[in-house]
């Protein structure tokens, strides 16, 4: 799976395209027809990538974009208009869009661009976690970023990356237990 696509697009004929467009390419996608109900769907469910036509019935696409930077400001975010104008542009550039894209525009063509941004994200973020400068405690094996509280090493990674940690014993060390006398 590629992650979770809001695709906001009040055509609906261009809505399947791109719906059946992200699927294909193996993403989790939920399209809505209007910004108003994007909105709603933004209070219960997360997405990577939020898509969004600008002009729209009810809330426009500028609303969705600035919902969707609330909600997660490292989702990728790509405003979609057949009436660009300046003054549109640079409220998107304002609340972060990725891109503004002016219509027609290739199903393929907007998706590969999604995946470049997703890709460029997710290496800034690598880039981000590999230049920290950790200090772990020797005794209690806490961490300490030089932002933030001392915490357990689970949570500092689940805060750090969204990863959900689960303790277990690798195979080395589950061997060398039951090896030890009272080993289970």
């Amino acid at each position: 799976m590629q992650g979770r696509v809001l695709i906001v697009e009040d055509d609906s004929v261009l809505l399947d395209i791109l719906v059946e467009t992200f699927e294909g390419r193996g993403y989790s996608v939920h399209p809505s027809k209007s910004g108003t109900e994007a909105l709603d769907v933004m209070e219960t469910l997360g997405f990577d990538a939020v898509i969004t036509d600008l002009v729209m019935d009810g809330e426009d696409g500028l609303a969705v974009l600035e919902k969707a930077r609330e909600k997660n400001p490292e989702a990728a975010a790509v405003l979609l208009t057949g009436y660009g104008d300046m003054t549109s542009a640079l409220r998107a550039l304002r609340l972060s869009a990725d891109d503004y894209i002016l219509k027609p525009i290739s199903a393929q063509v907007l998706a590969d661009r999604v995946e470049e941004i997703l890709t460029a994200r997710e290496k800034r973020r690598r880039e981000i976690l590999a230049g920290l400068s950790l200090i772990c405690c020797t005794r209690c094996q806490k961490i300490h970023d030089q932002e933030g509280p001392w915490r357990p090493v689970e949570e500092f990674l689940e805060n750090r990356t969204g990863a959900r940690v689960v303790s277990a014993l690798c195979p080395e060390c589950m061997k060398e237990g039951s090896q030890k006398p009272g080993g289970k």
